[in-house]
């Protein structure tokens, strides 16, 4: 029985981690494709006034933490149920 328990626990951790991993990357590409058509929309000053540089670094590290929020939310719902 503690096998069978063990074994449906681990098909649910490598379930969770991979359907999270498939949704953070789905919501990464959205937003990164939103926030590309928001940014080329900029007006040349607006663009100066931020910088090529810092709206690059910002978008890139900006959509990381978001994509790493949604992994790890989608991966603890389904994972925290099963090891209480």
């Amino acid at each position: 029985v503690m096998l069978a328990v063990t074994a449906v626990q681990v098909v649910c951790a490598v379930g969770a981690v991979y359907f999270g991993s498939r949704a953070s990357m789905g919501v990464g590409r959205d937003l990164r494709s939103d926030l590309f058509h928001h940014v080329t929309g900029f007006s040349a000053e607006e663009t100066a006034r931020f910088g090529a540089p810092s709206l690059l670094t910002r978008t890139t590290n900006d959509v990381q933490q978001i994509q790493l929020l949604v992994q790890l939310t989608c991966t603890m719902l389904v994972t925290a149920p099963i090891m209480c």
